[in-house]
């Protein structure tokens, strides 16, 4: 009997499967942030002082055993990383034919925003000016913009981080986003 195949029948435990997906939730979690730290070649101080926090908040994130995470951490932790953070929904059927087979430090890292292939071509095509510099910005003014699928106007305040000014005055924009 195949490896999947015994897990294939310990699932049908509802306790089990779900504290096997709880743990396998909590090791990806913390082992996906560590190999992407170390990809960078940050240090556990240096990503904590990139986000305002203490070096003993990113121990806690790459703890395994840690059942208990903030998901505004999480997020600063990722955009500091050059990664965005996704939560999701996954059948239990997952686990046994798509990640937990295929479990590897390779499977945890992740390119950074300036290495995404998705976005090479677009950066290569960044307007020059006469001088050879990138055109500059038509607003000067730090801006993010709303790209919620549900085709709402918000106005969204633009987050400051750590080194950048304290005001707690953030610049807004509208977006109004069409439905297909």
């Amino acid at each position: 009997m195949r490896e999947s195949d015994n897990l294939i029948e310990e699932f049908r435990d509802k306790d089990y499967r779900e504290s096997y997906a709880e743990d396998y939730l909590h090791s990806f979690i913390a082992m996906q942030f560590q190999a992407v730290r170390e990809q960078r070649k940050m240090t556990q101080q240096e990503l904590a002082d990139s986000i305002g926090t203490k070096q003993t908040a990113i121990s806690r994130l790459e703890n395994v055993n840690n059942r208990s995470r903030n998901i505004r951490l999480l997020e600063k932790a990722a955009y500091a990383l050059g990664c965005r953070l996704r939560v999701s929904l996954e059948t239990f059927g997952s686990l046994v034919t798509d990640e937990g087979p295929n479990f590897s430090r390779a499977m945890l890292e992740r390119a950074s925003f300036d290495d995404d292939p998705a976005f090479k071509p677009a950066l290569r095509r960044v307007k020059r000016s006469t001088s050879g510099e990138p055109a500059p910005f038509k607003t000067s003014r730090p801006t993010r913009l709303n790209r919620s699928p549900l085709g709402r106007d918000k106005r969204i305040p633009h987050r400051r981080f750590k080194g950048s000014s304290n005001s707690s005055e953030g610049h807004t924009i509208n977006r109004t986003i069409n439905k297909p």
